[in-house]
């Protein structure tokens, strides 16, 4: 059986438009609607290239994951290593987390939407995978400097992700904005109270990615 021969360098140009073409793809007519053959099509190129650089429709979908939130990631690291208040980086971290709903709105909102479920699993498990370790790194020197009192550090970290999915997984950040930000108050009390922060010290324009 032959083979086709991998391209004699990497592209990373065409590794992009195959993501977005798979992209725009998946939006209009949903990830399982759509075919390799279908992203070949729209790129204008042979199906052999498409697997040279992606080994199923799958990890294009993971890639696409990875490419939405790898902005946010950079940001939160660069974040992280702020000399300020290790609560307040902590904040700063979540707070990247949900510029993602604000800034990706049309890939947000198909990923929430029902029957995608698996894009929906690659997207929370690609959230911890990038922001949980940094977390979780933040609260140990919060224990390590005295200024958290924090017993669990991974767990903790788990649970301020799972505030965030709440709020990416409620629908009515899409919809009535007077319902999402008193979801926001209850998130911040729930932050505040897993970090032993006094009430209202969490800002709520900050949580919620709207500045910063």
């Amino acid at each position: 059986m032959s083979r086709t021969p991998a391209p004699s360098a990497p592209a990373p140009a065409r590794r992009e438009s195959i993501l977005d073409a798979a992209e725009d793809l998946f939006l209009r007519q949903g990830y399982e609607g759509t075919s390799v053959h279908q992203v070949v099509q729209r790129v204008g190129i042979a199906q052999g290239t498409f697997y040279y650089h992606f080994p199923s429709k799958e990890a294009v979908l993971d890639a696409l994951v990875e490419r939405a939130l790898h902005p946010f990631g950079e940001a939160a690291q660069t974040r992280a290593t702020e000399d300020r208040p290790p609560w307040e980086r902590v904040v700063e971290v979540l707070s990247q987390v949900l510029r993602i709903r604000s800034e990706r709105g049309p890939l947000m909102a198909y990923i929430h939407r029902e029957g995608n479920l698996k894009l929906h699993e690659t997207f929370l498990r690609r959230v911890k995978e990038r922001f949980g370790p940094l977390l979780v790194s933040l609260l140990e020197e919060g224990m390590a400097s005295g200024t958290l009192h924090v017993h669990a550090p991974e767990e903790t970290a788990s649970f301020l992700l799972v505030t965030a999915e709440y709020l990416f997984d409620s629908p009515h950040w899409l919809g009535d904005p007077t319902v999402y930000e008193a979801q926001l108050k209850v998130a911040a009390s729930v932050v505040e109270g897993l970090l032993g922060l006094p009430h209202d010290a969490v800002d709520l324009d900050l949580l919620g990615g709207r500045k910063g």
